[in-house]
């Protein structure tokens, strides 16, 4: 059974329209869809760099400290080097101290 030309007319001009906006409104919905999971996919690329930058510099800060320690420890070294020097006659008998001695005259 076949309905006449002006039904089919008629629907056409109504569900054409109708089917014509429902495909933009689901064109608009896959836009926003992928806008947001570009956005998430660059957030989540934004920590990953943020959480590299934070860790190189964690090592570079902790190598920093470590010597800035070791400074301090040579530093100390060489107190007590010249020190026991003085005390001794110009002799120093710790061997750790001694290192300082021997390099400072080189």
């Amino acid at each position: 059974m076949c309905h006449p030309p002006e039904k089919d007319e008629a629907l056409h001009k109504v569900a054409d329209p109708a089917r014509d906006a429902m495909q933009e409104i689901l064109n608009n919905l896959r836009e926003g869809l992928y806008e947001i999971r570009n956005n998430l996919n660059h957030v989540e690329l934004d920590n990953e760099i943020i959480m590299d930058f934070v860790r190189n510099l964690g090592a570079a800060h902790r190598a920093q400290i470590e010597a800035n320690a070791q400074a301090n420890v040579n530093g100390a070294d060489q107190m007590n080097a010249a020190g026991e020097a003085g005390e001794n006659g110009g002799q120093v008998e710790n061997p750790a101290y001694r290192n300082f001695i021997d390099d400072d005259l080189d």
